[in-house]
């Protein structure tokens, strides 16, 4: 057995400059606005900028190799995620695409972002951080539903592409149409997957404060004005499997369903009427269509290139297909290798939370989990960087709890 590690050592004063980064990264993870420092890059966040900052702070702190020690599994199924994308590019050549590399800058940037939540998340007040970044969060979508004085044009389009926020609340004769709101993401699948982050963290418990519950309920709504079926799905399955963990009543569960249902017609009246689809064909629905179409061209690009894939491959996502299905999109850039070891991080993510998942710590990571599963069907998740970095500090955040145990 190793070093005891109690809660009496981490009782410590709480460092102002520690707090500080701890801020500007949740501001920058969801409030402000992504930028391109070359118009041919990715975007990045102001988080970002700090991450030399945070690698030093992480690699001078003591507990550094006691992190290492708490949570090595996972870093060597990143470890090696990382060299399988490495190994793709060097194969395909492409060794002088800068772009391509930003791939395993991300797996770094999450892997930082867990260690630096594991080490300092104590330097803050994190639950009521996120119940401020909440409502800044919910105000700025209102906003942006009504468009309060110009703010699509105005502030909305610096956070989503031209085409979304010009045509929002529009079809494609533009006459008006459902309200998908774009959220902070620019993009109302990603939106909803951000939602269901503060829809998990505020789940309720048994005898929870009113507050609290009133901010459940404001996340659900969000979720909903979204319209991501995906989305949709995920929080079915989420609350289904929380109130059976959080052992919910009927009389609970029955409250909650109505309240869901009153804010579905809210939705509804308002003229957002696309949730409505779902009781339809889903096989004839024009977004699934495209969906199918681009896979089966995936597909067959992977049957020549099946155990690395074609590397990131950027200029050819951007310019010529959106891929929208996570477990597709990286099939085909790093092959059967490389399926094997993004599955095998979320399921190690999995496994690990749902032996922890009375704790609550424990069971937010493992709902988080689950809707990246559900999500990475149809959609992209873990390519957005916010949503990545959600799944980051969630994880460090149960690492985090898990301090208390002895080391192996």
């Amino acid at each position: 057995m190793g070093k005891q590690i109690t809660p009496e050592s981490l009782d410590k004063k709480a460092n102002p400059a520690i707090a500080f980064l701890l801020y500007i990264l949740l501001a920058s993870l969801f409030i402000l606005p992504q930028f391109s420092i070359v118009e041919s890059w990715p975007k990045i966040q102001v988080a970002e900028i700090l991450l030399p900052i945070l690698a030093a702070t992480i690699l001078l702190h003591q507990g550094f190799f006691n992190a290492l020690k708490i949570m090595k599994w996972l870093f060597i199924i990143i470890a090696i995620y990382s060299l399988i994308i490495l190994i793709s590019i060097f194969t395909n050549s492409r060794m002088g695409m800068i772009r391509d590399y930003f791939e395993i800058f991300k797996l770094l940037k999450y892997v930082t972002i867990v260690i630096f939540i594991f080490l300092f998340i104590e330097h803050i007040n994190f639950e009521k951080t996120i119940k401020y970044i909440f409502c800044a969060v919910l105000l700025f979508n209102f906003f942006h539903y009504i468009d309060f004085m110009g703010f699509n044009s105005q502030i909305q389009i610096l956070y989503g592409n031209d085409i979304h926020v010009l045509t929002f609340g529009l079809n494609s004769l533009g006459e008006p149409d459902t309200k998908r709101i774009l959220g902070t993401s620019g993009n109302p699948n990603n939106n909803a997957i951000i939602f269901l982050f503060f829809t998990i963290f505020f789940f309720p418990e048994k005898n929870v404060h009113w507050k609290k519950k009133t901010l459940f309920y404001l996340s659900v709504l969000g979720v909903l004005a979204c319209q991501s079926r995906t989305g949709f799905i995920a929080f079915g399955v989420i609350y289904l499997l929380a109130i059976f963990l959080l052992k919910y009543d009927l009389i609970k569960t029955g409250l909650d369903l109505i309240i869901f249902t009153i804010m579905y017609f809210f939705l509804y009246l308002m003229g957002d009427i696309y949730l409505s689809s779902l009781a339809g064909n889903i096989l004839k629905q024009g977004s699934l269509q495209s969906r199918i179409m681009t896979w089966k061209m995936l597909f067959e690009m992977m049957k020549f290139k099946p155990f690395l894939g074609w590397s990131p491959y950027k200029e050819f996502i951007s310019e010529l297909i959106f891929p929208e299905g996570e477990y597709v999109f990286v099939a085909w850039k790093y092959g059967i290798i490389g399926s094997l070891a993004h599955l095998s991080w979320l399921f190690y993510t999995f496994v690990t939370s749902w032996k922890e998942r009375i704790s609550r710590e424990g069971l937010n990571l493992l709902l988080y989990t689950i809707v990246i599963f559900i999500t990475s069907i149809t959609n992209v998740p873990l390519c957005d960087q916010t949503i990545l970095l959600i799944f980051a500090i969630l994880t460090g955040l149960f690492f985090n709890s898990q301090k208390n145990i002895s080391l192996a």
